[in-house]
């Protein structure tokens, strides 16, 4: 039921329904408003007399219409407003009088109200409101075709409003505080007051439009006139949706702002650059349109070629184990010019390794290197007069670590220090020694050196900021000089020169190899170089990407990647690559390849990607000026994401960089083309799991495990890349079904689906010449495809149709297609090892003998080959034919073209492309086929040349194989025609000639004329599988692929249904059933579709053959019969008649194709089943790479054209250009221009016409009015807030930064974790933030975007404004947060020190303008001028101020400081400011309440938790008593061993088995389940509700997206699936519930922004893991101390006009400043107990909970909810590797918290729940891991949890024939989510109805809700008394006083210390609460007499631990050893009087 249920919920049927609908709609709406209209215009005037002004009504009584008509009060003129009213209805007609006297009234006010033109007033008057009461609204609850996901009812009222020439805007405010009076609103209300939805806009005299935001889709603009507009506003019909109220109110409001030419084009800059300059602003010239066009003619500017240019490296870098770490670089070698040499003794390349001194006899010291540590393993280096430190001090003979201490200087004499295990760090006297060696010695080689030159400095030394000296040979040297010297020799050799000796120093060499200048040498001297290495060519192989640009040469050092010489003078092919430029000869260079990269510190390395796109984006190099390009280029890299989270080496730059260029090279070219590199890249495979994915069929042959091939990138390329996750109009709204419910784009059957199409991906061919650390990885390269590894099997497509429509039949073909006009060749040179098709890689391995076609010089296709030129030929990469050519001799019998022999001498061969075409996977007089590897058989088409040609002898049982060319294929009569004797049904083969070879394992051969026939497998969810049934002699079986037991199904479109075991017998019997299937007999029938020629649209719905271009036929094949339109007519042969064999011509995607006038139908019995036949690419008997291409692309061109594409990257770049949230008409603009692939705009035109050009695109985006409109910054809604790290180069640019004459690197470290934002180092698939995420607050409210708002957390905008900061006091460098790394000397900026940087801001340093001229040039270059007047004024004050204190320029950098603070300069919003400040932060009061917590753990990713939880029994009850086998077997390599697994007893949990097992490396977890501190719930998921199954499940989740990252963990994190509380988070609303339950409840996450948590009572407060950065840190800037404070006032409380991203970012910097303020010393100084693995992310983060937990007192919390997470989770590949690593870190960080939490005794007040978005698939992948799934197992923790127990349901079946398995193995969960929280909840405190339901507002949807007692415990405790009981006596505790725990048990005084190990932490918990404290005096330390411990004392043990006074008595024992070693220290004693028995 699957399959048809899908079809009938989705996809054409319900599409065609919704279209349908929509004509209806849209006409019925064009009747009734023209009509308005038209009315509307009547004048009233009759022969020239007026009409009179009095009331006129004219009554039409049509279709229940009333037609009224009103007097136009707004106008002078005596013209009429009419419109139709709508009756009731008799039956709800007012009866009585006093009814229908209201009812007239409430019309007339109605028609009063619509006949109103509502102006929007001035910017100065207050807001104009909209009436809607008394209104009788029209509801609109269908087909409204702009629409979104609001669930409830829209009710709509008319409106007609004016345009405006400025800015108007209708929005819809709703009171954000209770009592906000929404009643005449005014210009100066409080935006804090409020909140605001926007509605529709007018501006510049344009009509009103919709605007951005789910709620304004709904408007509908009917008419406009050249003055107004009338709207249909939607209004709320009862409840909450979409976040709104709904009691709001509608209001107009105006807006002005304007901009001199200066400041628009600064404006202009930041949206379509990196910033603007004042060079830039200053030269530019010309229109807009004119900056676009001279931009996109620019050449790009690569970033690999970029970062290979200024690429040094030492690549004779060796390790300690001898090795060296160069692999694929060549170096400049000791004989070459230019090659370097060092004076310098010691250099980098000895970083680790070991430096031996030992003194000579005549008093000198020998210093050597040893790599290995051992003895006698020293190489000598130099010898030196002196061996002392720089004190003085001898040092003496030794061996030290030369890689523990301080890097030293590159230079002679420079700083040199060695590592001593006592004195640490020992600088040498004398510094780093020149080379020096007086003797001979065998490890060292030397060589004399005719030139040198120098010394420069060239080297970058990455340790310091200086240069190291080098010098440089001028000329070659004689090559005999090096002859012999091995790569281990060059070392440490040493040169010759005027008797001064020098070192080698071999750098990397790169060569020019780019797509237009390929290496014509191939690089084959690195394979014969006389160094001993193992080197690769530099030359790609043939690829889509290079093809048009390789070159043919015979140069003797020719070579390939892919292919070998055999002999010195063959022809090679060698191909270029994008980017692969040469590094210089000399010259100062920046970066080093990570190949050559032996020093330790990778986050350097790693950060030199960064550097580069650093670089070119502030053109620091004068590299860069395509900025519009690189701007495009990031926007596009943020959209198809590579992350080197999932990519392994984050320290390789090439790899990224060159990756990043798809974009560059592609920002203005076609998104087809990036789709189809980045399908082919081996970053994106490697990232997203798909490379060395195989089919289904494949696995299982080979291992006999059934594994699925890896769908993660089948899912991302749609949902993330190209179509998105719902179907949307082309103005980028959603369609809606039924008016309300999105239509989802695909649904998990498509993923799995598509999937197959992804399998066969492998690594390039390694090669050299690029950056890489493994000799066998090319991550640069196109992937290839290994044939073997594909699935073969037809693919549907998202339109229930199937990859392969339109696509030409195999077997339409003319009769030698290879000859034929379209075939093509490929150039191999001398290889005969084939690109497309697959050939085993042995056979050039072995050097087996492989013959080609030989083509005749006297053939028509050998001239075209050849393209000979003066007797010689000019090899060209690729040939395609453009006409037909005649066969010549042995060419006309053959069937197919391989591989072609063009030349003997030397050989050269070209590779035959036949063009793409499909088979039916269903045919008829099939033949058999049998292969001699395995000895199988199948059927196969005998039309196709598929199989070998076998001649069987006499015996007919021996047969020999007779080719024309290795590997030759022929069709069954070619195959026959060659026999004697015709075929048999053989049972061996012998071949004719060895290069037949006959016993290839893909060598399928033709096996008699017995018929073979086919079956089709039906299962009972509709898919099906292809059964062939050949003739089998004995000893062969038919091939498991298409055998009666395969289950490689797929899916079919049914008509009438289909035949099942379960539902109706097999078709009753016409089917037999083989296990739960029916296996069926079939027919083929084919019929004409059309009998006359039809329309274009007709032929593509309903033709789904394509037919062959009718010129490839001989003349008189074909007969054109006319043509209609743009559609021609074929007849085959003369006849006129319309058949199968017609063929029509037309256009498709806009190309001329054709189309065969047939439909193919695959039938079961007399028709009462049958579906479409369906295409494949891919024969079973052949493994042909080609025809794995075709398929690739016609998967790819799918999902490029669907309709969904254009809107969706509309929106996505329009966001990524700085506008959040835009109108429908702005992303139909854009959709347009990438739809037509074409824009114009000034009269100037951009893009080539063609679907998916991205430069009219990107041009749409910035020409658009939208974009360039002035006055819409004023729109509260509009624009948004700008990115991070844009935000800082822009600043960069703007105030002219320049790098230090040392640093050429521009280096910004760490900005990721500081900002949240760095390039290369995008966190995740998802980019750095959703698309759809909305801040909480005024966005969420507005129901908009705020996409950048993600990363917008406390400590992140206080690390960016101190990073700025930093810059502008001291330049480039990391003091005091600045965004450097080698800052020195920061600690001594109050001494007045020279503080060194990277680079300086020259604005600051250079610039002379001051007052109101600097603050308006700031303004313009960091904001385009969007400046209030209130920020300009304070930004003056501030100015002066600085100024006076310090001059110009403390004035000016103070000013820049504080402008780096404003709204306006974060945001593209205009602000409108009170002048009240914001509300001043109070420190919260301690809470006398018990505290708890709840702990979020989420497991990111997907954690596949059936390897959590799992069974460990074979004595279990149900189906499958022997469960642990059971959950093995369907698991496979996925289940972990049974005896290695930890045992827990599940004996009292009701589950299936009484013995569970748990992931062996959660030991800890086992601890607590043991314990009875953790419970298991297994089987929970996301569920929309109750009794979800096998047969609804898809009907029961249409309110949500399963199996999608980022909306499932949405669904677990907010539990709101229908949006009733839309957002806030499940964590959120719980906060609000208990804080209105008088609770002190606080949200809190340690790893960013959390939807959990977001609430609408409880700011969120972000606690980052590493720690909490001070505030503007540094004291030493001038008027330091009032910073904060000026920051605050310009931060001010905003109008309720002003921009609403704007008050986001107010709003979240007084609360980052106020948190800062709060935690900063609070955590400093919060010291824990237990110790946390630093090295553990997840451990550091628990670590901050339990620091925030200490603190709660501090916060004044007692309830708080915390998020933590953990990444890593979607484990398509490798899970073993990768779920061990996982769970140790998972354990270890929970271990870590539980003593922490032990230690302060608060074990029992937390709560850890584990989530995850989904569970996985239980079958593996072909990459063993496993895919997104569904139910999982999840685990409670906590002191108070009554662990020990599995709650919910073990499903008791696992593999798919269960009712809550589906294909291919997802579980259907039994246990909502709600269940879980429920029960958390009321342990919280919240037991009432209505709040849980709050909490859970889906809760009601389920009957099976845990309840407290259920996950818990005991009883809560009861409140702690409001008075402390009276004690008058001694210092002694009362002994009849107890008190509750917070667990609810009851102690008296002595158990606070009863446990020595607890009491520390007991005593801190209890004794603050009065009532403990003076009933426990003694115990607690707070008796009142003059001799007493002073309880805030505490000391140090000797241990280190801290201790308080009463730690010394505490244990009776040893309280006498305690006293006698502590007291005796005065300050012990003194302060713990009493304990220390010390009292005077």
């Amino acid at each position: 039921m699957e399959i048809t249920t899908r079809n009938r919920r989705r996809k054409n049927k319900s599409q065609n329904i919704y279209d349908k609908k929509k004509e209806q709609q849209k006409h019925q709406e064009q009747v009734q408003y023209s009509s308005t209209v038209r009315m509307r215009k009547m004048t009233m005037r009759s022969a020239g007399v007026p009409v009179p002004t009095v009331l006129i009504v004219y009554c039409l009584l049509l279709m229940n219409s009333l037609l009224l008509c009103l007097p136009k009060s707004s106008s002078g003129n005596n013209s009429l407003v009419c419109r139709f009213e709508g009756v009731a209805a008799a039956s709800t007609a007012p009866k009585s009088g006093r009814q229908r006297e209201r009812a007239a009234k409430q019309q007339l006010q109605h028609r009063q109200d619509q006949q109103i033109v509502y102006s929007c007033g001035s910017v100065t008057e207050d807001p104009v409101q909209l009436t809607v009461q008394g209104e009788t609204t029209t509801t609109q609850t269908s087909n409204n075709p702009q629409g979104h996901s609001v669930k409830t009812a829209l009710s709509y009222f008319s409106r007609t409003i004016t345009k405006s020439d400025s800015l108007c805007i209708l929005v819809r405010i709703t009171a954000a505080v209770t009592g906000a009076p929404l009643d005449s609103l005014s210009r100066y209300a409080s935006l804090s007051d409020y909140n605001l939805v926007p509605v529709a806009r007018s501006y510049d005299g344009y009509d009103w439009e919709r605007v951005g935001g789910p709620y304004a889709q709904h408007l509908v603009v009917s008419s406009c006139s050249s003055s107004s507009c009338t709207l249909d506003i939607p209004i709320l019909d009862g409840g909450a949706a979409a976040g709104l109220a709904s009691e709001g109110l509608f209001y107009l409001m105006s807006f002005a702002h304007s901009l001199d030419t200066r400041q628009k084009n600064a404006r202009f800059l930041i949206q379509a650059t990196f910033g603007p300059t004042t060079f830039n602003l200053d030269s530019f010239t010309g229109s807009y349109e004119d900056w676009v066009r001279n931009q996109m003619d620019l050449s790009p500017t690569l970033h690999r070629a970029y970062f290979r240019r200024r690429v040094d490296g030492n690549a004779l870098d060796g390790d300690r184990d001898g090795s060296l770490t160069s692999s694929v670089l060549d170096i400049r070698g000791p004989c070459e010019k230019y090659s370097r040499w060092r004076r310098y003794a010691f250099g980098n390349e000895d970083w680790d390794e070991y430096i031996t001194a030992r003194r000579r006899s005549d008093g000198t010291w020998l210093l050597s290197i040893n790599r290995s540590g051992n003895a006698g393993d020293d190489v000598p280096r130099t010898v030196v007069d002196t061996w002392k430190d720089t004190d003085g001090n001898d040092i003496g003979e030794g061996t030290w670590d030369f890689g523990g201490c301080w890097w030293g200087d590159e230079s002679l004499g420079g700083s040199f220090y060695i590592a001593d295990v006592d004195r640490g760090c020992v600088k040498i006297q004398g510094g780093n020694p020149p080379v020096n060696l007086p003797f001979a010695s065998d490890k060292v080689k030397t060589i004399s050196l005719s030139t040198l030159s120098g010394p420069t400095s060239t080297v970058m030394n990455f340790w310091s900021f200086e240069y190291g000296e080098v010098y440089y040979t001028t000329a070659a040297e004689n090559s005999s000089k090096c002859s012999g010297l091995s790569w281990g020799d060059m070392l440490d050799l040493i040169g010759t020169y005027n008797g001064v000796q020098y070192r080698f120093a071999g750098y990397t060499k790169l060569k020019t190899n780019t797509v237009e200048n390929p290496d014509a040498s191939g690089s084959g001297d690195l394979l014969y170089n006389s160094y001993d290495i193992e080197g690769y060519c530099t030359s790609p192989t043939m690829n889509f990407m290079n093809i048009n640009s390789c070159v043919y040469t015979t140069s003797t050092n020719a070579c390939n990647s892919g292919w070998e010489k055999a002999n010195p003078g063959d022809g090679v092919v060698v191909c270029g690559s994008h980017g692969e430029v040469a590094n210089p000869q000399m010259g100062k260079h920046t970066f080093q390849p990570a190949a050559t990269s032996k020093y330790k510190a990778e986050d350097r390395s790693a950060n030199q990607k960064k550097s580069v796109f650093y670089m070119i984006a502030t053109e620091i190099d004068g590299e860069g000026n395509d900025q519009f390009r690189q701007r495009m280029a990031w926007a596009l890299s943020q959209i198809l994401v590579v992350t080197p989270n999932q990519i392994n080496d984050d320290e390789m730059s090439e790899i990224y960089l060159h990756y990043y260029d798809i974009f560059v090279r592609n920002a203005f070219g076609n998104y087809f083309q990036i789709l189809k590199e980045v399908a082919y890249s081996p970053m994106m495979g490697e990232m997203l799991g798909y490379i060395n994915s195989r089919s289904t069929s494949y696995v299982y042959r080979e291992s006999g495990t059934r594994a699925y091939p890896d769908e993660n990138f089948a899912r991302e390329i749609m949902q993330l890349f190209s179509i998105g996750v719902h179907v949307l109009n082309m103005d980028g709204t959603l369609k809606l079904l039924d008016a309300s419910q999105p239509i989802q784009t695909y649904d998990n059957s498509d993923i799995q689906n598509f999937a197959r199409a992804w399998t066969a991906f492998t690594g390039p061919t390694p090669r050299g010449n690029i950056e890489g650390k493994y000799k066998y990885i090319n991550r640069i390269d196109p992937m290839t495809i290994h044939g073997p590894w594909r699935d073969e099997f037809p693919k549907m497509d998202l339109d229930d149709n199937y990859i392969g429509d339109k696509v030409p039949l195999c077997v339409d073909f003319p009769k030698h297609q290879f000859l034929k006009k379209g075939a093509k060749y490929r150039l191999l040179g001398s290889s005969v090892t084939p690109l497309l098709h697959h050939q085993p890689s042995y056979w050039v391995e072995e050097e087996y003998t492989i013959l080609g076609f030989p083509i005749s010089t006297n053939s028509q296709l050998y001239p075209l080959l050849c393209n000979g030129l003066n007797g010689s030929c000019n090899f060209q990469p690729e040939v395609r034919l453009t006409a037909n050519l005649d066969c010549y001799s042995d060419e006309c019998f053959i069937d197919e073209m391989r591989i072609v022999k063009v030349q003997n001498n030397p050989p050269v061969y070209y590779e035959y492309q036949r063009p793409a075409c499909v088979e039916m996977a269903f045919y008829d007089d099939a033949k058999t086929v049998s292969d001699i590897w395995y000895s199988e058989s199948m059927c196969a088409n005998p039309n196709l040349p598929i199989a070998r040609n076998a001649c069987c002898d006499s015996s007919q049982s021996t047969a020999t194989s007779f080719c024309e060319f290795t590997s030759e294929r022929t069709t069954f009569s070619t195959s026959s025609s060659r026999c004697a004797r015709g075929a048999c049904a053989w049972s061996s083969i012998q071949n004719s000639a060895p290069y037949c070879m006959y016993w290839s394992e893909d060598a399928y051969y033709w096996a008699g004329e017995e018929n073979c026939v086919l079956q089709v497998k039906v299962s009972n969810d509709g898919m099906v599988a292809i059964v062939h049934n050949p003739y089998l002699v004995s000893g062969r079986q038919t091939e498991s692929r298409v055998s009666k037991e395969n289950l490689n199904y797929f899916k079919v479109v049914w008509r009438n249904g289909f035949p099942s075991v379960s539902s109706n017998s097999c078709g009753n019997g016409l089917c037999q059933s083989f296990g739960d299937d029916c296996l069926c007999d079939i027919n083929i029938k084919e019929l004409p579709v059309f009998s006359s020629i039809p329309s274009n649209a007709d032929i593509l719905s309903m033709l789904h053959v394509g037919g062959v271009d009718v010129s490839s036929f001989p003349p008189g094949t074909y007969t054109n019969h006319g043509t209609v339109g743009d559609v021609t007519v074929f007849h085959k042969g003369s006849s006129g008649a319309y058949s199968i064999d017609t063929v029509f011509r037309t256009s498709y995607r806009g190309e001329t194709s054709f189309f065969k006038n047939v439909e193919s139908v695959v039938t079961i019995g007399n028709e009462l089943f049958s579906f479409r036949n369906p295409p494949q690419f891919l024969n079973p008997a052949l493994h042909e790479p080609r025809d794995a291409m075709y398929e690739t692309d016609e998967v790819l061109k799918h999902i490029f054209y669907h309709d969904n594409v254009a809107p969706f990257l509309a929106i996505r770049l329009i966001q990524r250009f700085g506008i959040s949230n835009p109108s429908p008409r702005y992303i139909e603009s854009v959709a347009s221009a990438f739809k037509s692939g074409s824009y114009i705009s000034g009269g100037k035109s951009f893009g080539d016409g063609i679907y998916g050009n991205l430069g009219a695109t990107a041009a749409a985006i910035v020409l658009d009015r939208e974009a360039q409109s002035v006055v819409l910054d004023a729109d509260p809604t509009s624009g948004g807030l700008r990115e991070p790290i844009l935000k800082i180069l822009a600043f960069m640019r703007a105030m002219e930064f320049s790098r230090t004459e040392s640093s050429p690197e521009l280096r910004l470290t760490n900005l990721q974790s500081t900002i949240g934002q760095a390039p290369h180092a995008i966190p995740n698939v998802f980019s750095f933030f959703l698309p759809s995420y909305a801040a909480p607050g005024h966005i969420k409210s507005a129901s908009i975007s705020s996409p950048e708002a993600q990363v917008l957390t406390g400590p992140k905008i206080i690390q960016f404004i101190n990073g700025l900061i930093s810059m502008i006091d001291l330049g480039l460098n990391n003091c005091y947060g600045g965004f450097g790394d080698d800052a020195m000397n920061c600690d001594t900026i109050g001494w007045g020190w020279t503080i060194y940087n990277r680079g300086e801001l020259n604005y600051i340093n250079t610039r002379q303008l001051a007052g109101i001229d600097l603050v308006d040039d700031l303004a313009t270059l960091l904001n385009g001028g969007r400046l209030s007047n209130g920020s300009r004024q304070a930004l003056v004050d501030a100015y002066n101020a600085a100024r006076n204190v310090g001059g110009n320029f403390e004035g000016l950098k103070y000013a820049v400081k504080l402008f780096i603070t404003l709204p306006e300069f974060h945001t593209t919003n205009i602000v409108n400011t009170k002048v009240i400040k914001r509300p001043d932060y109070e420190t919260p009061a301690p809470s006398n309440k018990p505290y708890k917590a709840v702990i979020f753990l989420m497991l990111d990713g997907g954690a596949d938790s059936h390897n959590m939880l799992m069974p460990n029994s074979n004595s279990c009850s149900g189906p499958n008593p022997s469960m642990y086998s059971h959950y093995s077997s369907v698991r496979s390599n996925l289940a972990l061993d049974k005896s290695s697994m930890l045992n827990i007893d599940a004996s009292g949990s009701n589950q299936i088995c009484s013995r569970f097992g748990m992931h062996p490396n959660l030991s800890a977890l086992k601890d607590l389940y043991d314990a009875g501190d953790l419970l298991w719930v297994s089987n929970v998921g996301v569920l929309q509700t109750a009794n979800t199954n096998k047969d609804n499940w898809w009907e029961q989740s249409t309110d949500t997206v399963l199996f999608a990252h980022n909306l499932q963990s949405d669904e677990v994190q907010n539990l709101d699936i229908f949006e009733n509380q839309a957002g806030r988070g499940v964590g959120g609303r719980l906060a609000d519930v208990l804080n209105k339950l008088g609770y002190n409840a606080a949200t809190i996450s340690v790893r960013g922004v959390s939807e959990a948590l977001v609430s609408s009572e409880s700011p969120l407060t972000i606690v980052e893991s590493d720690g909490i950065e001070k505030f503007n840190p540094n004291p030493f800037s001038t008027l330091s101390n009032s910073f904060v404070s000026r920051v605050r006032d310009i931060n001010k409380a905003t109008n309720i006009g002003s921009g609403l991203f704007a008050e986001t970012w107010a709003s979240l910097l007084a609360d980052g400043i106020d948190e800062n303020e709060l935690l900063f010393e609070a955590l400093d100084s919060t010291n824990l107990e237990q110790d946390f693995n630093e090295k553990n992310y997840l451990s550091e983060q628990f670590a901050t909970v339990a620091k925030m937990i200490k603190t709660k007192d501090t916060r004044g919390s007692d309830r708080d909810i915390f998020y933590v997470e953990q990444t890593g989770y979607d484990t398509h590949g490798d899970l073993h590797i990768f779920f061990n690593e996982l769970t140790e870190t998972l354990n270890e960080g929970m271990e870590e918290f539980k003593k922490e939490m032990d230690n302060q005794g608060r074990w029992d007040d937390v709560t850890i729940v584990m989530v995850s978005e989904f569970a996985r698939t239980l079958p593996e992948n072909s990459r063993a891991g496993s895919d997104h799934a569904w139910g999982g197992n999840y685990f409670i923790a906590g002191g108070d949890v009554d662990g020990g127990k599995i709650l919910g349901k073990y499903p008791d079946t696992l593999d798919i024939s269960g009712e809550l398995v589906f294909k291919p193995g997802i579980v259907i969960p039994t246990t909502p989510w709600e269940s879980v929280w429920n029960g958390i909840a009321q342990w919280m405190g919240v037991t009432n109805a209505s709040d849980l339901n709050e909490v859970l507002p889906n809760r009601n949807s389920f009957s099976n809700l845990f309840s407290r007692s259920t996950i818990y415990s005991g009883t809560d405790p009861p409140n702690p008394p409001t008075s402390s009981p009276t004690f008058d006596g001694p210092c002694e505790d009362d002994s009849n006083f107890s008190f509750p725990l917070d667990n609810g048990a009851v102690k008296k005084c002595p158990w606070l210390t009863l446990n020595e190990n607890r009491a520390s932490a007991r005593l801190e918990k209890y004794c603050v609460r009065p009532y403990v404290g003076n009933a426990c005096r003694l115990s607690c330390g707070f008796c009142t007499s003059s001799c007493n411990d002073d309880p805030t004392f505490s000391f140090r043990l000797k241990n280190g631990r801290k201790k308080k006074c009463r730690w010394l008595t505490m244990n009776e024992k040893k309280a006498p050893i305690r006293i006698g070693v502590y007291c005796e220290q005065s300050i012990i004693s003194n302060a713990c009087a009493r304990s220390c028995d010390s009292c005077p």
